[in-house]
């Protein structure tokens, strides 16, 4: 089993998604760094690429692509014959990697599910996604998002009981996973200081020549 697998999620081959994908190469000599996506509409796609498009829906059928993006992973890690690691890392194209992951990742590197923050309806009453709280059919204090999906570290058990756990199918991504996780005793942990370089918007962030994973970075 491996230490760790990058699943690169693309859907564009641009100028940026190649320069960051041969950056995490780069920090990464080692590790596999597999690139994944849904109909991707390239004409060569990267090397070792997977179209999760062309494979059965293992039970997590995409309607919508953005809302549902984390079910490109969840379908991935379904396949027959794939490679096996003790943690696997969510990465989108448009991060810019600064630093390896056990650096960026510090003391969540051995978490069940690091991300940058936990949400829920107490701590952020404001979340545009708990307007999907009601596809959850449960009580309110079992709400939980994860932000944001560009970057997040998932140990193998915990990856595999919540691909297994086919609930909640409509409701958007990151509120999905973090609701499955806490149903399931799973225990996230905030990556530190990652809030400062990663945001799901651009306005937010800075690039700075200091170590650390960016997000996002289209240019």
């Amino acid at each position: 089993m491996e230490e760790v697998i990058f699943l690169f999620l693309y859907h564009k081959l641009d100028a940026v998604t190649l320069r960051h994908h041969q950056m995490l190469q780069q920090l990464h000599p080692r590790d596999q760094i597999i690139p994944v996506g849904y109909q991707l509409k390239v004409p060569e796609p990267i090397p070792g690429s997977v179209d999760v498009a062309l494979d059965w829906d293992y039970g997590w059928p995409i309607d919508d692509i953005w809302p549902h993006v984390d079910k490109i992973y969840l379908r991935w890690f379904h396949r027959p014959n794939r490679p096996r690691a003790r943690r696997y890392v969510f990465y989108e194209y448009d991060v810019l990697p600064k630093a390896p992951a056990h650096d960026f990742f510090g003391t969540t590197w051995n978490a069940e599910v690091a991300a940058v923050d936990i949400k829920t309806p107490d701590s952020d009453p404001a979340w545009l996604w708990w307007r999907h709280g009601s596809l959850l059919e449960m009580p309110k204090s079992l709400w939980q998002g994860l932000t944001p999906l560009a970057v997040q570290l998932w140990s193998d058990e915990a990856l595999s009981r919540v691909a297994n756990d086919r609930r909640f199918q409509r409701c958007y991504c990151e509120l999905r996973l973090g609701t499955l996780a806490k149903m399931l005793g799973i225990l996230p942990a905030i990556i530190p200081s990652a809030s400062q370089t990663i945001s799901w918007r651009a306005e937010d962030i800075k690039i700075s020549d200091a170590p650390g994973w960016y997000h996002p970075v289209k240019g």
